[in-house]
């Protein structure tokens, strides 16, 4: 207490992120953590559930904490930045992860997913499976686009025409889970369902399995999507799904932001590395 009364600092780091009980985030936060203890700062940790509003409401109260850094994933239903602007004026460093960011000189951190999304696709076409949907999170992001990006990309290569109707998106920050209920329903249960889909999210993909599982004997769809669960290669029904490296994404932008509050590294890079997911089958 008394060194950081000294130099001035709190000696806590700020960290927004969609949802704690999310597989991906939670290993994002232990990579985080065992940085952030090794290094003697403490976390205070928010979730933003997706939404705007309680983004903004959480960096007030990080602000008010009086916190060295930030580490944020932006909420999907950002579209304005400005509240950011405090913490850029008090010169409080900071680091975003997951999904691209537009401030200029601030530092992200993102997962490349554009390859491990084309093999899932093309491991679903070379199984035989010709009417491929695809389940993504809010269109805007920068992770569904390079996801569907790719999907579409693997049904060229074999001539596959992709079919609008089987293309749906799902943005968690104004909707309920009798929402996304609904939305799996309408693209699994209609009378142009698909044969397969490609899920582009954790928490979509895990809510795909479970319709599947209530609804097994009437429905039957190949799934093939993302899921960093350690139990993943015991779910039923079986599916082949991509990883992401998302401790180690933790690590790194938690080092990242350590050195930038150390004064080490400036504020002069927006990407500065990119680590890379893996698909399994």
């Amino acid at each position: 207490m008394a060194v950081s009364l000294k130099n001035g600092k709190s000696k806590c780091i700020g960290l927004i992120v969609c949802d704690v009980a999310n597989y991906f985030f939670s290993q994002v936060i232990d990579g985080v953590d065992s940085i952030a203890y090794s290094n003697g700062y403490h976390l205070i940790i928010t979730q933003s559930h997706d939404n705007y509003q309680r983004e903004i409401e959480n960096l007030n109260h990080l602000a008010k904490r009086h916190i060295d850094g930030l580490l944020v994933a932006v909420a999907s239903s950002t579209f304005d930045y400005n509240h950011f602007s405090q913490l850029i004026d008090r010169r409080i460093p900071m680091v975003f992860f997951d999904r691209d960011n537009p401030l200029k000189g601030v530092p992200s951190m993102t997962i490349k997913t554009y390859q491990s999304s084309f093999n899932a696709t093309e491991y679903l076409i070379k199984k035989g499976y010709k009417k491929i949907g695809f389940l993504g999170h809010a269109e805007h992001l920068s992770t569904t686009r390079e996801r569907r990006q790719a999907y579409l990309d693997a049904l060229k290569k074999y001539n596959l025409t992709p079919d609008s109707s089987l293309i749906k998106y799902f943005n968690y920050g104004n909707s309920t889970a009798k929402d996304l209920e609904g939305l799996i329903a309408n693209l699994f249960l209609s009378k142009n369902k698909p044969d397969a889909v490609f899920v582009s999210s954790d928490r979509l993909n895990n809510a795909c399995l479970l319709f599947l599982k209530k609804n097994q004997e009437s429905i039957n769809i190949m799934l093939s999507g993302f899921n960093n669960s350690d139990m993943a290669e015991l779910f039923l029904p079986s599916f082949s799904f991509i990883r992401q490296p998302a401790f180690e994404l933790g690590q790194d932008i938690t080092k990242k932001l350590i050195n930038l509050i150390s004064r080490n590294e400036k504020f002069n890079e927006n990407i500065f590395k990119k680590l890379e997911s893996t698909f399994h089958c």
